[in-house]
């Protein structure tokens, strides 16, 4: 286990990137950020709140009215009426909220499952509370999971699986067959689950998002993240939410009361009142299936080859017919020389990967994404 590199360098990797792209002007794509607006009617609540007393903290486990809402907005997507006082807790954006998980449920030489390539703060955050990550890799193009590799892996040891979907970096999206596969693998262990399923509105093609929540046995054992940033537009504003059980919700709520006072005060408000009145999934998914598939079109004809996304913000490219040259050399040529900054999918693995892989994220106007299609045609 180098725990050396998943502690400091694939950070710096990122880190470093960004800064490149700053100082060179590139474009980025290597975030997540998007050019979409936020809903006009959210700047005004949003507004209203900051100055209508709304500053200072609330119920440190997130406005009541807030859990309500979330309540009501999840149950259609998960098949599941969580109870507001007892099992939902608003968080101060995802990243806050996956590493308070794992903080609640890993504990000294527990064995932690992570789907490699797996978000960058995944692995520190078990290895600051002292559990051991155990990694299996996806299986590309479509980056599924070897359900028997997995069952090798687990032993008395193995306290929590951490799920995510749709996947960041690569956009796959678990099945019916793989939430049955894990069902019947977790049946009478003590295996906890983290699901992290923050995109899970934007899932394409008429594919159906599967939840561990719609599974009750997996249910039962699992902390949900979820957020509804890409649905809103409104990343920036560090709101999210957990879901699960009474029990792991206590022990989340333990640990979160240790991190913050409370969430962004004046956004809960304001977010509150949106999902009392807006969920506007389908609009969402047809403004990003559009993206997706308008970007897919402009590179049709470039060396450059797309791998399948079935749901989430971001493209993999393939560049093994462009460069021999790593994904880290590559990305800084590309930045220097095309103008383009993306994220070398190495920074996703504990390990060195010899695989020719980009990632990109295509919430971006029309506009964008056609210069970035002929800066790389160029390059290539």
């Amino acid at each position: 286990m180098d725990e050396s590199r998943y502690s400091g360098n694939a950070v710096s990797v990122c880190k470093e990137i960004r800064e490149l792209a700053e100082r060179s002007g590139a474009i980025d794509m290597a975030s997540g950020i998007s050019d979409f607006e936020c809903p006009p009617e959210l700047v005004g609540l949003l507004a209203d709140s900051a100055t209508c007393g709304h500053n200072n903290f609330v119920d440190p486990d997130g406005l009541p009215a807030l859990r309500e809402a979330i309540s009501a907005a999840l149950l259609p997507l998960t098949g599941r009426t969580y109870n507001p006082v007892t099992e939902i807790t608003v968080t101060a954006g995802t990243v806050q909220a996956v590493h308070t998980a794992i903080s609640a449920l890993v504990g000294d030489d527990d064995e932690v499952i992570i789907f490699e390539p797996a978000a960058v703060t995944l692995a520190p955050s078990v290895l600051r509370n002292n559990g051991r990550p155990v990694y299996i890799q996806m299986k590309p193009p479509l980056f599924t999971i070897d359900w028997d590799e997995v069952r090798r892996a687990i032993n008395p040891k193995t306290k929590l699986i951490i799920l995510d979907s749709p996947h960041n970096p690569t956009g796959a999206l678990l099945t019916d067959d793989d939430m049955q596969q894990l069902q019947k693998l977790t049946n009478g262990a003590r295996i906890q689950l983290l699901s992290i399923e923050a995109d899970s509105a934007l899932v394409y093609d008429s594919l159906k998002y599967q939840s561990v929540v719609r599974f009750g046995k997996l249910a039962d054992r699992s902390l949900t993240v979820s957020s509804c940033d890409r649905l809103y537009n409104i990343s920036g504003l560090g709101i999210a939410f957990c879901a699960g059980p009474a029990k792991m919700m206590s022990d989340f709520r333990y640990v979160q009361e240790y991190q913050l006072h409370c969430a962004n005060v004046p956004a809960q408000y304001a977010l509150t009142q949106l999902l009392r009145h807006s969920y506007p999934a389908d609009e969402v998914v047809e403004l990003y299936m559009g993206k997706r598939n308008y970007f897919s079109r402009l590179m049709a004809k470039s060396p450059f080859k797309l791998l399948p996304v079935q749901g989430g913000c971001f493209q993999l490219l393939d560049y093994s017919r462009v460069s021999s040259e790593s994904d880290v050399a590559f990305v800084r040529r590309l930045i220097a020389e095309a103008g383009v900054a993306m994220m070398p999918v190495s920074v996703f693995y504990h390990e060195r990967t010899k695989q020719k892989l980009l990632r990109l994220c295509f919430a971006r106007e029309n506009s964008v994404l056609e210069e970035v299609a002929a800066r790389l045609s160029r390059i290539a």
